[in-house]
């Protein structure tokens, strides 16, 4: 999709967009390219053209999704801070990330949680969320070899993370049984500062 006029980049948007909120509420198999391209107001052509197929679309808006929350927490873990800040910032970024973009998050928990047989699929997802991964972990193992942190299994802790967050911020249905009155669910503010504390406090050394 190389060197689109203005007029087909928007035509892409709108396709995933579309395409990424009907994902995000029936699933992969729930969401037939119809309902795709009546929601985009478009034809079929038009998703073989930019896509080929569902599965080639599907594929882009987790590729396109899944690439700016990479250069995003690419950079936060590059920032000049101390690792208890960076490690806050790191939270506070990924959290937001999945606040703002709850349907593609919604996905992304699907394809995390359910034993899906489709390869390509799995391959894509799980390169890049050990992306996610790999940033968690150096910052916890400097911190760790500073003496800033205390000294825990960075592996079991930066999964812990990435487990918990998705589903608590989309929602999921366990999630709002648990916490059906409790303000968490609706202050996004709130909801970070509480996962800060948690993971924050794991880590402090004791006095």
């Amino acid at each position: 999709m190389l060197n689109l006029t203005s007029e087909k980049k928007e035509q892409v948007k709108i396709l995933i967009d579309s395409a990424e909120e009907l994902f995000a509420t029936y699933g992969y198999d729930g969401t037939s390219l119809r309902m795709i391209t009546v929601k985009a107001k478009m034809n079929q052509a038009a998703v073989s053209y930019y896509f080929r197929s569902k599965e080639g679309l599907y594929s882009e808006v987790l590729k396109s999704r899944l690439q700016i929350l990479n250069n995003i927490l690419s950079a936060t873990a590059a920032e000049e801070l101390d690792e208890i800040t960076k490690l806050g910032v790191y939270i506070e970024t990924y959290i937001e990330n999945v606040v703002k973009n709850k349907n593609f998050h919604k996905i992304l928990c699907r394809e995390i949680y359910l034993l899906s047989h489709d390869f390509a699929k799995k391959k894509l997802v799980a390169s890049s969320m050990y992306s996610h991964f790999e940033l968690l972990r150096k910052i916890l193992e400097t911190g760790i070899s500073k003496g800033v942190f205390k000294k825990v299994d960075v592996d079991i802790f930066s999964l812990s993370f990435f487990t918990l967050v998705t589903p608590l911020v989309v929602k999921t249905p366990l999630v709002e049984q648990i916490f059906v009155e409790q303000i968490m669910l609706n202050e996004t503010s709130e909801l970070i500062n509480k996962i800060k504390i948690h993971f924050l406090s794991i880590l402090q050394k004791q006095v």
